[in-house]
């Protein structure tokens, strides 16, 4: 079997089709790769034309239909969904991939697509980033519990900019400044950034996070390890656990014992939560007791989140 042949089973989720992003899915399909998941909120707008793979006839369409149009008439072979919407308002179900590339502009995103479903998943991460003055790193991350994480390379200082980036306020989106980086410098990040995903299905998986960092103006790139945190804040969690969701709110209640206390916080995809949010509560847990996950929306590949005084906890809602 060919290096190609190969590749064809194998599934990327590209999270942000921007400046970097744009350039991804069609290096991977030229590699091989058999099915692409497309995320991106944002529409196309004409200042994009200059750095991204976009055309004029673009303008005004989400990002993710019009480059998964391209694509489909480039690589009809390939498989390709695309989601035009926050990372928040998809189900884990789309993160059951080989492999996760992010080209986002936000720590908020980041997080999310890193610590929330790729490290929940146990799927490796791939993230890329350019900065002024040709500047820009590619960071590896190999879920397991004595590896670094995004969080490990954060301190105060990154929290505090996560807190600007995305108020707590009901529908609020992270924000983030444009970089305005060239095309090349783009698709130079996207090419490293497909290179070190084919190391992965190609040969032997690393077995600790890394960054690759990058300076283009003086033609300098340099690798090093990145080490686990004593300090870090994400619970390096991965997850097998699946909650059917034919099951009822009760038995997610259950799952939840020993964190029914006053002050405990649970999360959901944004839409299943109580008033059509996020935010689930333990007494509307325990009102909806008999209904099943299903009918109240929840699909495979849900996720709730439980944080206690103590302790936190991810539920993943699977099949059945």
């Amino acid at each position: 079997m060919t290096a190609e042949v190969g590749l064809r089973d194998r599934s990327v989720l590209v999270a942000g089709v921007g400046n970097i992003g744009s350039h991804l899915p069609s290096l991977l399909a030229r590699a091989g790769v058999g099915r692409l998941v497309l995320i991106d909120r944002d529409t196309v707008e004409e200042k994009n034309l200059k750095a991204q793979e976009y055309a004029p006839a673009d303008v005004g369409r989400p990002k993710v239909e019009a480059r998964a149009d391209q694509l489909h008439g480039q690589f009809p072979t390939v498989n390709i969904a695309s989601h035009a919407c926050d990372l928040e308002d998809v189900s884990l179900g789309v993160g059951e991939v080989d492999m996760i590339l992010g080209a986002l502009d936000s720590r908020r995103a980041r997080q999310v697509l890193i610590s929330e479903m790729g490290w929940l998943l146990g799927v490796p991460v791939i993230d890329g980033g350019v900065g002024d003055n040709l500047l820009g790193r590619v960071q590896v991350f190999v879920p397991a519990s004595t590896t670094a994480c995004l969080e490990c390379t954060w301190g105060n200082a990154d929290y505090k900019l996560l807190a600007g980036e995305y108020p707590c306020l009901p529908g609020a989106a992270a924000q983030a400044a444009p970089t305005g980086a060239p095309a090349f410098l783009g698709a130079f990040t996207a090419s490293l950034m497909v290179a070190e995903c084919l190391r992965f299905f190609q040969g032997t998986a690393p077995e600790e996070s890394y960054e690759v960092a990058f300076d283009l103006h003086n033609s300098a790139l340099r690798r090093f390890a990145l080490k686990r945190s004593p300090r870090c804040r994400h619970d390096h969690r991965i997850t097998r656990d699946r909650l059917p969701a034919g099951r009822t709110f009760g038995d997610m209640l259950d799952r939840l014992e020993g964190l029914e206390q006053e002050g405990v916080r649970l999360t959901c995809r944004r839409g299943l939560g109580e008033g059509g949010g996020n935010y689930l509560t333990l007494e509307g847990l325990r009102q909806r007791k008999g209904q099943m996950l299903s009918e109240a929306g929840f699909a495979p590949g849900d996720r709730v989140r439980a944080c206690g005084a103590s302790a936190s906890v991810f539920l993943v809602i699977g099949e059945g």
